[in-house]
């Protein structure tokens, strides 16, 4: 419980230049730690693995063992999801044959559970976009960009794209997280924002 609100505690907001939105906590039991696709072993979480092989695709240096996502956060990355919390039913976790209804309740609950979350996660995300410098917001997935509504693209640069868990197979092959469109962009943007000495 008490490491749910951590990335808040990590980045503050004067100091935000690049904020990832996913939707929600690693299900894994005990590997969450209150900062989006932070983990002590990123080989044991598929989204968290995904990801990192994304930025080793585009060159960067990541160790795989162990992420190196702290240090994004000290130079004002903000690592948040959608829900700060997971339900956690065995059906959502893995499909169980002959329960099909099960599963179906389960995908609802799920959404409840998103729901929940929605009214305080737009409250963050707008106070964000009010405070924070010009920054980089990256929506991963349906439910992140459901939120693009709530940020100045005026101000902020906003690029959607797949959430990593549902890469699999496509990782390296053009889901790519800083794709040269986005750079362009991203370049552009800071040109615009970004006082140059």
């Amino acid at each position: 419980m008490p490491l749910i609100f951590n990335a808040l505690k990590k980045v503050k907001v004067e100091d935000i230049k690049v904020v990832i939105l996913g939707r929600d906590p690693t299900p894994q039991e005990g590997k969450a730690k209150g900062v989006a696709f932070l983990v002590d072993n990123p080989r044991t979480v598929p989204a968290v693995l995904n990801m990192l092989l994304e930025v080793a695709f585009e060159g960067f240096a990541v160790d795989l063992d162990r992420a190196n996502v702290e240090e994004w956060l000290k130079k004002g990355v903000l690592l948040l999801n959608t829900a700060f919390t997971l339900l956690t039913l065995n059906y959502l976790l893995f499909t169980v044959p002959h329960k099909d209804k099960n599963k179906q309740q389960g995908k609802g609950k799920e959404k409840d559970h998103l729901a929940m979350w929605r009214p305080f996660t737009e409250v963050l995300i707008t106070y964000i976009k009010d405070n924070a410098p010009p920054s980089a917001w990256f929506l991963w997935g349906e439910k992140a960009k459901e939120f693009g509504k709530f940020i100045n693209s005026n101000e902020h640069l906003i690029v959607t794209g797949r959430h990593p868990s549902t890469m699999g197979g496509t990782t390296g092959k053009g889901t790519r997280f800083l794709v040269a469109t986005t750079l362009t962009s991203l370049i552009s943007f800071w040109k615009l924002n970004v006082a140059v000495p």
